[in-house]
């Protein structure tokens, strides 16, 4: 989703950037410049759908033009245990 606002003759773009929490099992909202926007979900599929209805919400509510779409961005690591060939 990239969602881009004009303001005048400037043009905003919003963005989230989602990573995944390992220990809580769920994808959540990292980092945006949309206000007030926290969310959480089990997958990127659940997310997308959250803030499909979450973003022209909190646009709204803080007087922002709706874009036509938003940047999503997803970040996951894992780590592996790395063990000794056996010889």
């Amino acid at each position: 989703m990239t969602k881009t606002s004009t303001r005048g003759t400037k043009s905003m773009k919003y963005y989230v950037r989602a990573a995944w929490d390992a220990e809580g099992g769920v994808f959540y909202v990292a980092d945006t410049n949309i206000p007030g926007l926290a969310t959480e979900a089990a997958n990127p599929a659940e997310l997308e759908n959250k803030l499909t209805d979450l973003i022209p919400e909190l646009l709204e509510a803080n007087d922002c033009e709706l874009p036509e779409s938003v940047s999503v961005t997803y970040h996951q690591e894992t780590k592996i245990k790395v063990v000794a060939a056996a010889a």
